[in-house]
């Protein structure tokens, strides 16, 4: 479902804000950063998320945001159904929860009964999950991989709150630690300036275009994304190309082949 232009009200017209999320740093910048919402205080975000009888593509017209401290767990082990890329200390964590995208097949519409944003302001307590996690992980002489955009596209919001940048800071000085921002965003210029790092893997993912305007709504064009993967490889970081998944259609060996041959 492609954005209605006129009948419902802009995303993040009102931001729902946790009373205990009030006091931290990411809530007030947030709040700065969209200073004409209107505000709602709730006691609990998941009152507001998990209720009933919630349309998630009508909510893809005008997302509204949530700010709310998670509880535990903060990090999650990696199941056999994620790909570890061959990494066996392989975690998750969930910065943000929802996408800005409305990718046709994406998992999280059956995940969630809502589509408005869950943006947790509690990172720190993210932070020192994962620290505790490095010094007890199960495989001691090898370097723990978490994916930090697992139930969001987190780049994607670079522009709003910059929560990539702030993990990529974080890792800067854990030598056991590796990041993975798995995404379908443009917008690596928002994170160009940064020093490349040997420990963070950008895993883009590419479908044809036929796809990007049947399937993935909202999504930057292929091109948008192919001068982005680009101009990250220029800077020097490392980049994973993913190809997830591939929808079967009339011609799609035809599309697929041609992606290919584009990107090589």
């Amino acid at each position: 479902m492609i954005k209605s232009d006129n009948t419902f009200l802009p995303d993040f017209s009102h931001i729902y804000v946790e009373s205990d999320a009030k006091k931290y740093n990411l809530t007030r910048e947030c709040l700065d950063r969209f200073s004409k919402a209107n505000i709602i205080e709730i006691s609990d975000y998941k009152s507001f998320f998990n209720r009933n009888n919630q349309d998630f593509q009508t909510q893809k017209n005008s997302i509204k945001l949530i700010l709310a401290v998670k509880k535990p767990p903060f990090i999650y082990k990696g199941t056999d159904i994620l790909q570890d890329g061959g990494f066996r200390n392989f975690y998750y964590n969930t910065p943000i929860l929802n996408c800005l995208y409305n990718c046709d097949y994406c998992f999280l519409q059956g995940m969630y009964s809502s589509a408005n944003i869950v943006i947790f302001v509690n990172q720190k307590d993210m932070e020192n999950a994962v620290e505790k996690e490095l010094s007890i992980r199960p495989y001691p002489n090898d370097p723990l991989m978490l994916s930090i955009s697992y139930n969001t596209d987190l780049m994607a919001f670079e522009n709003i709150l910059p929560i990539t940048r702030s993990w990529i800071n974080f890792s800067k000085n854990k030598s056991d630690l590796r990041l993975e921002v798995r995404t379908k965003s443009a917008l690596f210029n928002s994170l160009s300036d940064l020093t490349p790092s040997e420990k963070i893997l950008f895993s883009w993912t590419l479908s044809p275009e036929r796809v990007v305007t049947n399937n993935e709504f909202n999504t930057p064009t292929l091109e948008r994304r192919i001068s982005a993967i680009s101009l990250a490889i220029k800077k020097g970081w490392k980049v994973r190309l993913c190809f997830d998944p591939v929808i079967i259609y009339d011609n799609w060996e035809k599309d697929y082949g041609e992606l290919l041959n584009k990107i090589i």
